[in-house]
């Protein structure tokens, strides 16, 4: 995990820490209400020093990554789909077709950028070079890069008050090089969002910039941004599902798998699942009154029986503090409008499969 450049900032604004799978990450700047606010109505600003950078260079990587990965990067005839200034989301699997990874891979002109959760840089690494033979590639853990995130409406304006200025002209699904740092454009529902690389000498700086310019984005913290993603229906590996999932199961699939690209590991399991339709589960969201359910919280069905469990959830005030969470629940329980029970504060509550989209 990344050392963060702003920890002196983090102690000075007495920020709250929590334990994020045995890392201190921000859970709130003591402003949750304001910080949730800011990612609507104005601009939020996140250390994402719980994310790590692979590099992938040479001239062969996007073929060589292609081979390996669920999103199609170059067509069958050789020639790239993943463009310069482009970047997408992709799975990484077993042979099983199980997830050893998810990643957004951003291609800069000269190299391509995995951008994934810290914990699993050194499974990744480790996997890509066993597939690594005579392909011209350099695989490598990007240690100087430090990410950021900054969500809003004025999100595109706070960037280029710091000297972002292209940011504003990205679309989903294209990232670009600017003022020395890496952006891209991932919006979270309708919270338009760009992620961003700095050098981590320079991070400091750039908070700095982001937080004092004419728009003053608001540091927030875990707390807040999970409750804009859950809204926003994006899963996360480690929380909403795991390693023993396949790609049917997440919630993910059209979003992460071609089904028209040439051969990766796991990919006749994942074609077999696609044509049969065979999962045994998959991760949904739920609607629920204003009782918050725990994760790791059974899912009922309305006859009594175990169908599921919670993996996440937040109070949603867009919603007058109604509770939206994503659960993992059996095939037959995932079809939207699907009525189940959930024990939340000390009584078991109604919830509802909905599609996870924005609120």
């Amino acid at each position: 995990m990344t050392n963060s450049p702003i920890q002196e900032f983090d102690q000075q604004a007495q920020a709250e820490m929590q334990d994020y799978f045995g890392a201190e990450i921000v859970s709130t700047y003591g402003r949750l209400p304001l910080e949730y606010a800011a990612a609507f109505r104005s601009a939020a600003v996140m250390d994402r020093r719980f994310r790590a950078v692979i590099e992938v260079g040479g001239e062969d990587r996007l073929g060589f990554l292609n081979s390996l990965l669920t999103a199609e990067l170059v067509k069958r005839d050789g020639s790239p789909t993943l463009l310069s200034g482009q970047w997408r989301f992709a799975f990484l699997l077993d042979r099983k077709g199980r997830l050893v990874a998810e990643m957004n891979v951003l291609e800069t002109r000269e190299r391509c950028l995995l951008d994934l959760d810290a914990r699993l840089a050194e499974v990744v690494i480790k996997e890509l070079e066993r597939y690594h033979f005579r392909e011209r590639v350099t695989i490598r853990v990007a240690a100087v890069l430090w990410q950021m995130a900054v969500y809003g409406p004025a999100a595109a304006k706070a960037l280029a008050e710091a000297g972002v200025t292209e940011a504003g002209a990205l679309r989903s699904g294209q990232c670009a090089m600017a003022a020395g740092v890496v952006v891209w454009r991932d919006d979270l529902g309708d919270s338009p969002g760009y992620g961003l690389l700095v050098d981590v000498t320079e991070g400091k700086k750039m908070w700095e910039k982001l937080i004092s310019g004419p728009t003053k984005a608001m540091p927030i913290g875990w707390a807040a941004y999970n409750a804009v993603r859950i809204e926003a229906g994006r899963v996360l590996f480690g929380i909403d599902y795991d390693n023993t999932f396949l790609p049917a199961e997440t919630g993910q699939l059209e979003r992460g798998v071609s089904f028209t690209k040439g051969c990766y590991p796991g990919q006749e399991i994942v074609a077999r699942m696609q044509a049969r339709d065979q999962r045994a589960r998959q991760v949904v969201r739920l609607r629920m009154g204003q009782e918050l359910p725990l994760a790791g919280a059974k899912v009922m069905d309305e006859i009594g029986n175990e169908v599921g469990v919670v993996t996440s959830s937040t109070i949603c005030p867009r919603l007058s503090g109604r509770v939206l969470a994503m659960a993992c629940v059996k095939k037959g329980a995932n079809e939207v409008g699907t009525r189940l029970k959930v024990p939340a504060e000390g009584a078991m509550r109604e919830a509802v499969v909905e599609d996870a989209g924005s609120v």
